[in-house]
């Protein structure tokens, strides 16, 4: 075990000594690092399952040089609270072969696009991270806590070799976050022509546009082609970081995003400040999502003040042991959509949606919140309306995010913590990720598929001081959970 703990040690970030990750490794790595040992010496097995499961493994691999593959799996030690760096496992371009060996060591099988595999709830082995209680301490499946993770087995997170000419880039297979309705539109929207332009009222700096993989032909009737989903949203290059929010999203496992890519356009349908070669995002146009029909307050389902959300929480809207005595209407949407809303938002301090008058952080004269008087009104709970509430016709129990280029240069010392009131829950398979170590380099994967944001970030340079600072931010968003004693819940 010394020359895995110097492995271990290799891999740890610059400057992050202060904080040793936990590192772990299941009984059958273990055997079989005790099995191959350089000299050629083995070490009694006890365990006949265990004997029986090592030797097919070592006959398996009796081609091999060595199992250096077997690494240690690393995590960060939430219950640091002093710490201030965080420790991210640093991943090798595994063979085919060792890939499915180590498949067969953990019994994982990969589950196909479209769906999350970093979450079992029938192999993740659930207890309650020490919060005061004792460790034979039971509690409902609900508020229990994932102690060991492994979101990272079986998913290839290091970036492609291949560089096609395309805007959107693919290896062999997407990331399994993906679904392919995602790789659909995400190609549309970074490939398809411009064939047609409309106006948003009260939107002058974006413009919805109709797309196609077939040019050039003409379409008459802009609205029908937008149902057939061929349409998207071109916005401001100050929105970019909306393709960062988007890909989050599905790392995440939320899926509550509209797919957006970045793209530059040189189509003369479009206004000149549309075509000046800057990247911009854009989002694919979604006509299922509900409006309200007030042109003045259309960027909501329905209308919701700070002081109605706050009894909406309270009553656990949609839980079936919640009795039915309500106060304010539940409005459909299902309980455990406003803890995936709060962690969203939090992680990008995305302000605007909960937090539209800024009374959670103090905000700078310049931001739209003070310029608009919108600020002054803190102390009215009534008065503080939520915007981009919205939810779609067909699945109105579900949230919608729109509008998610939230503020990733916020300081640490202000940080919107008001996000987070009156949340009781929070989705455990996300927060389990988040724990993991893992996301910086799945989120970088993924990001490696938009060669247009990927650019203008400077690469993994520029991008990977981006990912550090969500990571940050996650950090706290755990001792928060901790301190909080929030429980995590599966959906």
């Amino acid at each position: 075990m010394q020359e895995v703990n110097k492995d271990a040690e290799a891999r740890r970030v610059a400057g992050s000594q202060k904080n040793v990750p936990i590192c772990y490794q299941s009984s059958v790595e273990k055997a079989i690092l005790q099995a191959r040992k350089p000299n050629g010496n083995t070490t009694a097995i006890q365990d006949a399952g265990k004997r029986s499961e090592i030797s097919s493994i070592l006959n398996y691999t009796a081609d091999m040089k060595d199992v250096q593959f077997l690494q240690p799996h690393c995590k960060p030690n939430i219950r640091s609270t002093a710490a201030k760096k965080q420790v991210s496992p640093q991943f090798k371009i595994l063979s085919k072969q060792n890939r499915m060996l180590i498949q067969k060591v953990w019994g994982n099988e990969y589950m196909g696009p479209g769906k999350i595999p970093f979450f079992n709830s029938a192999s993740v082995d659930f207890s309650l991270i020490n919060n005061g209680k004792s460790e034979h301490q039971t509690t409902s499946q609900t508020s229990r806590r994932i102690t060991e993770p492994k979101p990272c087995d079986g998913i290839e997170t290091s970036l492609p070799i291949s560089d096609v000419e395309n805007s959107i880039r693919f290896r062999e297979s997407p990331p399994p976050w993906f679904d392919s309705s995602d790789i659909e539109k995400m190609k549309l929207l970074a490939t398809g022509s411009v064939i047609a332009k409309a106006r948003i009222p009260a939107h002058g700096q974006v413009i919805k546009v109709g797309l196609s993989f077939h040019s050039p032909i003409v379409i008459h009737d802009l609205m029908g082609h937008c149902q057939e989903g061929f349409c998207g949203l071109i916005k401001r290059p100050s929105d970019l970081h909306e393709v960062l929010a988007f890909h989050l999203d599905r790392v995440l496992g939320l899926n509550r995003s509209l797919p957006v890519v970045a793209r530059r356009f040189s189509d003369g349908l479009l206004p000149y400040r549309f075509t000046d070669g800057v990247a911009r995002p854009v989002v694919w146009w979604d006509t299922d999502i509900q409006h309200l029909d007030d042109p003045n307050n259309d960027q909501n389902s329905f209308e919701l003040s700070w002081f109605q959300y706050q009894a909406v929480l309270r009553q656990q809207c949609g839980n079936s042991d919640v009795p039915e005595n309500h106060t304010v209407p539940c409005l459909g949407v299902k309980h455990s959509e406003w803890g995936k809303l709060a962690l969203f938002d939090f992680l990008l301090q995305v302000h605007d949606r909960l937090d539209r008058h800024c009374c959670g952080f103090n905000p700078d004269f310049s931001e739209p919140c003070v310029e608009e008087l919108l600020h002054e009104k803190c102390r009215n709970l009534k008065e503080q309306l939520l915007v981009h509430i919205l939810v779609r016709k067909g699945d109105p129990s579900q949230l919608v995010y729109i509008d998610n280029a939230g503020r990733l240069r916020q300081p640490k010392e202000n940080l919107n913590f008001r996000l987070l009131e009156g949340i009781d829950e929070f989705p455990a398979h996300a927060v389990s990720l988040l724990q993991s170590g893992c996301l910086q380099s799945m989120l970088l994967r993924s990001l490696h598929m938009d060669r247009e944001f990927w650019d203008s970030h400077n690469g993994i340079k520029g991008l990977k001081k981006l990912v550090q600072i969500i990571e940050k931010r996650a950090q706290l968003l755990l001792d928060y959970i901790l301190e909080k004693n929030i429980k995590l819940v599966q959906d």
